[in-house]
């Protein structure tokens, strides 16, 4: 069964798009008609420039999310459209100051393609979730690292929850685990 949330995602995603072709037709028909006329104005093209770029203008939003506790340091920051759809930009670190973990974690940065799921609900009761997971390369000490934000809403833009941290290390029967507080905010 398809996830209804990555298929509103992605119906947001094919809306913003179809609006931009929608855009660069418009202004393609406009600058045939400027050309074909015989009083060529040239506040036309720059007006049909301007309508385009305000056609596909969106307001952008984001959150941040920071979590300090004596064994682990994470911070992400991420903005993304208002209106849905894929991030625009990640920032991210994490760094496990347990000996346990694994060396190539304890300095680490996700990449945007890390984060598979995020959720925003900045309603009276709502949360901000992010869940993050990384395979670990053929020659690494881990095979696969996760982390878990969940995070209900306190107050308008800000929110405080938990983290989860889970890294299957390659050849330990038990994997390392780390939890805490973590705060965010979003806009």
């Amino acid at each position: 069964m398809a996830n209804p949330f990555y298929a509103s995602l992605s119906g947001r995603a094919h809306q913003v798009y179809d609006g931009m072709e929608d855009n660069v037709t418009l202004f393609m028909e406009a600058l045939r008609s400027w050309k074909e006329s015989p009083m060529r104005n040239p506040v036309v093209p720059a007006l049909a420039v301007l309508l385009v770029g305000l056609g596909s203008a969106q307001a952008s939003g984001g959150f941040w999310c920071k979590a300090e506790d004596p064994g682990l340091t994470f911070s992400v920051r991420a903005s993304a459209p208002r209106s849905g759809g894929p991030l625009v930009s990640l920032e991210s670190t994490l760094q496990v100051l347990d000996k346990a973990a694994p060396k190539e974690l304890r300095a680490f940065r996700f990449k945007r393609e890390d984060l598979i799921q995020h959720w925003l609900d900045g309603r009276e009761g709502g949360s901000l979730k992010l869940r993050f997971r990384r395979q670990g390369p053929v020659k690494a000490s881990f095979e696969e690292m996760s982390l878990i934000v969940d995070a209900p809403r306190i107050d308008e833009g800000s929110f405080e929850g938990r983290y989860a941290l889970t890294i299957l290390r390659r050849g330990a029967a038990d994997p390392f685990q780390a939890s805490g507080s973590v705060s965010c905010s979003a806009d």
